[in-house]
């Protein structure tokens, strides 16, 4: 981990935050100043920290201010300079590419499965998610990582498209094809189709690829599938509780006080 800092720390070294984001700056003396490189070690690893747990990056605007009032006599906090959007930059130009390098640095040896699903974003702009499944060879852990966002054309999200899209994105970083040993997926006819899908590409390329559909979709289907079958009134009438109790603050209070008589476990009604 020290040493990929370190990689990171002389990336960081050639830039520097300006009110555009991050822009290259020639002729750093870094190198000579032992306090900015632990200033900018510190940034890296408070941008990583904020990556690696979710943390919305606008706490940066708040965090960064109130660290340097608690920990005045701290030259490094005092030299850090924050905010969200070079947070931002530092991941997304600093950690996450490389991140993706030694990703694909050990897919490019070793057989991995991939996990693969369509979405569409709240800006309507539509990817697939691309997650890749593997044992690290120096490790021997099991490790699944998103290797990338593939941007889609919404215009055109065929089978073919798709993976024309995906192949592309493997050519790029020059991992074989015939490394995937399986793919995992939801049950939608563009991805799972037999005769025109995402999965029967993929498997006129690699024969022995192993297809797991994804259980839970499966399982909706079957529901959805199996409440067909019973009369609409039966479904009419469940609903029809659930929202008379959740509709009232008294009427969910009843209901904890019913699940307290019966010892039963204290569920909330949504």
């Amino acid at each position: 981990l020290d040493n990929q800092f370190e990689f990171e720390i002389e990336n960081l070294k050639t830039v520097r935050w300006s009110a555009g984001g991050l822009t290259s700056v020639h002729g750093s003396n870094s190198k000579n100043n032992p306090l900015e490189k632990k200033v900018k070690t510190a940034e890296i690893k408070l941008s990583n920290l904020f990556a690696e747990h979710n943390v919305a990056f606008q706490i940066n605007d708040h965090s960064i201010p109130l660290l340097k009032k608690i920990i005045d006599d701290s030259e490094v906090i005092k030299n850090v300079q924050m905010h969200r959007f070079k947070c931002t930059n530092i991941i997304t130009k600093i950690l996450a590419p490389v991140e993706v390098e030694g990703i694909v640095e050990a897919i490019r040896k070793t057989p991995f499965s991939i996990l693969v699903d369509e979405s569409t974003d709240i800006t309507v702009n539509t990817f697939l998610c691309l997650l890749v499944k593997y044992v690290d060879q120096n490790s021997g852990m099991l490790h699944t990582r998103l290797l990338e966002l593939i941007s889609l054309d919404a215009t055109d999200c065929t089978a073919n498209s798709i993976f024309n899209k995906f192949k592309k994105s493997l050519d790029n970083n020059q991992i074989p094809i015939t490394n995937i040993i399986g793919i995992a997926s939801d049950g939608t006819n563009v991805m799972t189709g037999k005769n025109n899908s995402f999965v029967s590409r993929l498997k006129s390329e690699v024969p022995d690829v192993i297809f797991l559909k994804c259980i839970c979709h499966s399982l909706a289907l079957v529901a959805s599938k199996t409440c067909k079958k019973l009369p609409r009134s039966t479904e009419e009438l469940i609903r029809s509780i659930s929202t008379y109790v959740s509709g009232s603050a008294k009427r969910s209070a009843q209901l904890v006080e019913i699940q307290d008589f019966f010892d039963e476990k204290r569920k909330k009604n949504t």
